[in-house]
């Protein structure tokens, strides 16, 4: 009998740990998006020859608040246990980073410069993404 108590609450206690581990993170997902593609227009309007770099350079102080403010901990990428939530292991699993930036504004018909190495990446990128993508697919 405690025994069967015993796992249904482990049971429960690691569901609810699973369902607000992602739910943390899928919120941090979006509102990078929403983020990095409100910031492009205006970026762009205040420097002309905004490379993807710098623009990347801009993003980290604002992005990484709002990381810390928009949750405490996520899932591992294994998906079975939470980790805290900080910008460098979020930055890794989400796998945010200047080539994935420069391919994703692309996507959504923000083209801003790029080092030729950056440039080869961001090319690669989109050569693996669907060809008929849509906004909400990236998402």
């Amino acid at each position: 009998m405690i025994t069967q108590t015993l796992v249904t609450i482990l049971s429960a206690a690691w569901l609810i740990m699973f369902i607000t581990g992602r739910s943390q993170y899928e919120r941090i997902k979006k509102r990078t998006i929403e983020l990095l593609l409100k910031g492009a227009d205006l970026a762009k309007k205040r420097n002309l020859e905004l490379s993807v770099e710098q623009y990347y350079d801009q993003l980290q102080p604002a992005w990484e608040q709002m990381v810390r403010d928009s949750a405490r901990f996520i899932l591992h990428k294994t998906e079975l246990w939470p980790v805290l939530a900080t910008p460098e292991y979020v930055r890794k699993r989400m796998n945010f980073t200047p080539a994935w930036l420069g391919a994703y504004l692309r996507l959504h018909g923000h083209k801003l410069s790029a080092a030729p190495e950056l440039e080869e990446q961001i090319k690669t990128i989109l050569d693996l993404a669907p060809k008929q993508t849509s906004r909400k697919q990236f998402r």
